[in-house]
């Protein structure tokens, strides 16, 4: 490796190390990866409960299938807009897509209390 291109390589890692950018709409991308990645981990939990709600046939008498189902379509959409705010060029798209996409986490969040306690009430307090 040549002296420039070595040069050249440790002022891209200079440039790596600043700060990451803010403007009038929020800090940019704050909460947005961290989002993708735990709605994707979670959609995935979702998934596989009602897969095992289907083969065990347990789905006719319970809430719960309806309410993971409606946890996995939050969950999804939320994966979405946090997508699209990272990947957008454009500041007042990326913070509306960041604010949406942590109101669905909560609330699956909410939601996923939600069909604990469900579960805690039906299973431990009989």
């Amino acid at each position: 490796m040549r002296r420039q291109d070595l040069s050249e390589s440790f002022q891209n890692v200079e440039y790596a190390k600043k700060e990451p950018k803010t403007s009038k709409y929020g800090n940019g991308n704050r909460t947005s990866p961290h989002i993708l990645g735990t709605a994707a981990n979670l959609l995935g939990f979702c998934l596989i409960v009602l897969t095992s709600l289907h083969f065990t046939n347990s789905t006719a008498n319970t809430i719960i299938d309806e309410l993971t189902s409606l946890i996995a379509l939050l969950l999804t959409l939320s994966s979405t807009f946090s997508f699209i705010s990272i990947r957008t060029k454009n500041e007042k798209m990326e913070f509306l897509c960041e604010s949406i996409a942590e109101y669905l986490f909560i609330v699956s969040l909410i939601g996923i209390f939600l069909i604990i306690l469900f579960l805690m009430i039906k299973y431990w307090l009989k």
